[in-house]
């Protein structure tokens, strides 16, 4: 399997701003993460109602151990709280996802997401690495690297050598 997720959290760390990460395995044994922060604000109006609200997201940051990136752009979503006790929160998003999230275990622990508001200190060293991935896949891509040192030479253009004639007596 190339991807098999081993953990989804969810959390608050403040009254505004909610956090995601979704940990997982690549390739079975290379250990990453992809992390969201993003404000809560309110949503009144329409149909929504007060357990309704909008949490505008910045770049997702995907991480390999201490390699932090943010790719792709920023996003949004509207969640509705369902049900919400001491223990468990069921939700449904915008566009029709459920969840169920209960408080505790691993999304509390001191610093779980913390990696999501620190400076990124890998990105320039994360792009190289993407650039240097990118041109050894366009080399391999395009058949290798083949070494010729002959140099290219005219094709020969040769004619028939007329026969030696023949003495008559």
């Amino acid at each position: 399997m190339l991807f098999r997720s081993t953990g989804i959290f969810q959390s608050v760390l403040a009254p505004d701003i909610a956090t995601n990460k979704i940990e997982f395995k690549l390739l079975g044994c290379i250990s990453g993460a992809v992390g969201l922060r993003g404000k809560v604000v309110p949503v009144t109006g329409g149909n929504s109602n007060a357990d309704t609200v909008k949490v505008l997201f910045e770049k997702p940051v995907l991480s390999f151990g201490d390699l932090h990136l943010k790719i792709g752009p920023p996003s949004s979503v509207e969640l509705q709280t369902q049900y919400l006790d001491e223990r468990v929160r069921l939700g449904k998003g915008s566009r029709g996802s459920l969840f169920v999230f209960t408080r505790g275990g691993a999304a509390d622990t001191a610093g779980a997401l913390a990696w999501l508001s620190g400076p990124l200190p890998g990105k320039v060293l994360g792009v190289g690495l993407w650039l240097l991935g990118a041109a050894i896949g366009g080399v391999v891509r395009s058949g290798g690297i083949i070494s010729d040192n002959k140099q290219p030479t005219a094709p020969s253009t040769s004619t028939p050598t007329p026969a030696p004639a023949a003495n008559s007596p």
